[in-house]
């Protein structure tokens, strides 16, 4: 449920909460569950969720969010990451929210302990999606900057054993793409 509360000296709308997870790193909220708006806006600073899966509908997100000096983060403003084997549903949300990541690619371990470089994604709904998503009568108004841009998903890997299922429909992105101020180091 959506209820009126204070967040960061101004009057908002936002889930009430069950848990207070204020200040936790890596917080992981998935399974079956729906988030379902009821048409409101929720105002964001920063990405909802570490990691999501579930259904998300009915929704307004307003805000911002800058990850732009977060090296190694992807960003968006539902979640940073759809991890392998989770499902992510979004229907009829509305991002409004400017995103900006990250500027520059780094450098990562693989499972397997070779180093390779990566681009963090920065999306108007999730910043890297491994697992499976579907959007349906969405819409991305807002400006998306960072290394791996996309209006509702900023980039997408394999997990290194899968490939990801993404599937959009009757949704539509006009914010500004770009990947102004990045240092690209690579093409990869």
């Amino acid at each position: 449920d959506l209820c009126e509360t204070r967040m960061e000296g101004q009057n908002c709308i936002y889930f009430s909460a069950l848990i207070n997870a204020d200040g936790v790193d890596g917080f992981t909220i998935s399974g079956p569950g729906t988030i379902d708006g009821n048409g409101h806006t929720v105002t964001v600073s920063a990405p909802v969720f570490e990691h999501f899966g579930g259904t998300m509908k009915n929704l307004i997100i307003a805000g911002s969010v800058d990850d732009s000096a977060k090296e190694g983060l992807h960003t968006g403003t539902v979640a940073r990451h759809i991890p392998v084997g989770s499902k992510a549903v979004f229907e009829n949300v509305k991002n409004i929210a400017a995103v900006k990541g990250v500027l520059k690619d780094f450098n990562a371990a693989s499972p397997k302990g070779e180093g390779y470089d990566y681009r963090a994604g920065a999306g108007g709904l999730v910043g890297l999606c491994e697992g499976s998503v579907e959007i349906t009568g969405c819409t991305n108004t807002a400006d998306i900057n960072g290394f791996a841009a996309g209006g509702f998903i900023g980039t997408t890997e394999g997990g290194f054993d899968e490939a990801p299922t993404i599937v959009i429909k009757n949704s539509v992105n006009t914010g500004k793409i770009s990947d102004t101020g990045t240092t690209k180091t690579k093409n990869n």
